[in-house]
């Protein structure tokens, strides 16, 4: 693989692209014969020993011969000594920026950032690390490290380690790594590893790996892998594998697979596969709660009830890999005394499903109808 800084010597030139590091796209671009067993070129690198390339002593870099066979004019001494003038005199002046917060404009060019700012247009790159920042114009890329920030427009490109941030607008494109985090507008994509975040919009993607973390919204969708973490707005949708978890807003939809979990608002949708988990709660008629929150309904339930005519819930419960729902329906007529009898009930029945013990579902829907002196039952949603 081809390093930074790659050249291709000839008998009287020394031949190279500021955009690339491949040997191959300089020799193309020069329309140069690569067909003969005895090409009449030679691929250089000139590179840092400690690879820092910000480390510009004239002693850590050296010269390194990227082909075995070398045809008899070429001089190494001689062309070490041009390769040095010539980077440290011209290159380095053109593409580094070092400690400079003065917002150089780039254009159709690579540039290196540490600790500094630039603005990009026309297909530049840029690798930006130690508190840099960047804005991206015009499918240009960028590598961000070490807290680095970059806004992208126009399909550009980032990659960010090390707690980067960016902004993506435009089809623009991002993968986030160690911590990073992203904001996704009109159509973005990015994937999300090691616990980075990021925020999509108007229709934006996402695949989050290694316990990440994205809000969507706008339509936005997302794919999601060892155990992240999502919450979607507005239709959003959402695929959950390796025990990932997801929090559904505004008629979102997700499918579940591998023991992940979901809690569902607003009419939103699940498909679950493999022991996955839903935890389910809709406003208005058809409410249903886990048990976790019908426990925490003891102390506010007069102010639920006086509100509308009636309360419905939907307790899930997994046994012998099969999910059975116990619907519970409030009135009116019901008290505080009614909800504890019910919470207190069903606390029992799941201690006996902890231990083993075979459960009739259909006893216990109808004891529980008793207690809150349901004679006719509409059942809510099942799932």
């Amino acid at each position: 693989m081809c390093e930074f800084f790659s050249a291709v010597i000839t008998k009287d030139k020394i031949l190279y692209d500021l955009n690339y590091d491949s040997h191959e796209i300089i020799i193309e671009n020069n329309n140069l014969d690569d067909t003969t067993i005895n090409p009449n070129f030679v691929r250089i690198e000139y590179i840092p020993t400690d690879k820092n390339i910000f480390n510009h002593d004239v002693n850590n870099w050296k010269l390194k011969i990227d082909q075995d066979l070398i045809p008899d004019w070429f001089d190494k001494e001689k062309t070490e000594k041009e390769i040095k003038d010539l980077f440290f005199n011209k290159i380095v002046k053109e593409i580094f920026l070092i400690d400079d917060k003065f917002w150089k404009k780039i254009k159709s060019s690579r540039v290196f950032l540490k600790n500094s700012n630039a603005r990009l247009y026309g297909n530049s790159n840029a690798r930006l690390y130690g508190d840099s920042y960047a804005v991206l114009f015009d499918n240009s890329e960028a590598g961000l490290s070490d807290n680095s920030n970059v806004e992208l427009y126009d399909n550009s490109k980032a990659k960010l380690y090390g707690n980067s941030y960016a902004e993506l607008f435009g089809n623009s494109k991002a993968k986030l790594y160690s911590n990073s985090n992203a904001r996704l507008y009109n159509n973005s994509y990015a994937e999300l590893h090691d616990n980075s975040k990021a925020e999509l919009y108007s229709n934006s993607n996402a695949r989050l790996y290694n316990n990440s973390y994205a809000e969507l919204h706008d339509d936005s969708k997302a794919g999601l892998f060892s155990n992240s973490n999502a919450r979607l707005y507005n239709n959003s949708y959402a695929g959950l594998s390796d025990n990932s978890n997801a929090e559904l807003f505004g008629n979102s939809n997700v499918k579940l697979y591998d023991n992940s979990k979901a809690k569902l608002y607003d009419n939103s949708n699940a498909e679950l596969f493999g022991d996955s988990e839903i935890i389910n709660f809709k406003k208005g008629r058809n409410k249903m709660f886990d048990l976790i929150k019908l426990e925490n309904l003891r102390n506010n339930f007069y102010n639920i009830i006086k509100n509308q005519y009636s309360l419905e819930y939907s307790i899930n419960y997994t046994f012998n890999k099969k999910t059975h729902s116990i619907f519970i329906n409030f009135t009116k007529k019901n008290s505080i005394d009614d909800v504890n009898a019910v919470i207190n009930y069903l606390k029992r029945i799941e201690k006996k499903l902890q231990t083993g013990k075979n459960i009739n579902f259909l006893y216990i829907q109808n004891y529980v109808n008793l207690l809150t002196g349901t004679k006719h039952y509409q059942s809510g949603i099942k799932f």
